[in-house]
């Protein structure tokens, strides 16, 4: 990844990786749901939540939905008013990239190597 991608959210990242997927129509709908439940486990964790349906919902049928969002990015395009409130909580809460760049520690790895035994 370039030192300029860390800066950018894990959000930013899927929805621009699904913008450069869309043509091949095939994988759409897998790979919506496999983005949708990856990027779930990459929200920071908050009081404010909305519901899991409703971040579901708006993350398969307008984020990582190229067609209704009319082919635009995501920074472009209109929102619609039943999932704004999720899609910005969404773009608030999405890790930024350079969280995943920390190597794994020795300990995980021991932790894991003791349940194997």
């Amino acid at each position: 990844m370039r030192k300029g991608q860390l800066g950018r959210s894990w959000y930013t990242h899927a929805c621009a990786f699904m913008d450069m997927k869309w043509a091949s129509p095939g994988d759409r709908r897998s790979l919506a749901e496999a983005l949708v439940s990856v990027t779930a486990a990459m929200l920071a964790d908050s009081r404010d939540t909305p519901e899991s349906k409703a971040l579901r919902k708006a993350l398969f049928h307008w984020s990582f939905n190229v067609t209704a969002r009319g082919h635009l990015p995501t920074e472009e395009a209109d929102i619609p008013n039943e999932m704004a409130r999720e899609v910005a909580w969404i773009a608030r809460r999405s890790l930024p990239l350079r969280s995943f760049s920390a190597p794994v520690h020795s300990a995980s790895r021991h932790g894991r190597a003791h349940l194997e035994t």
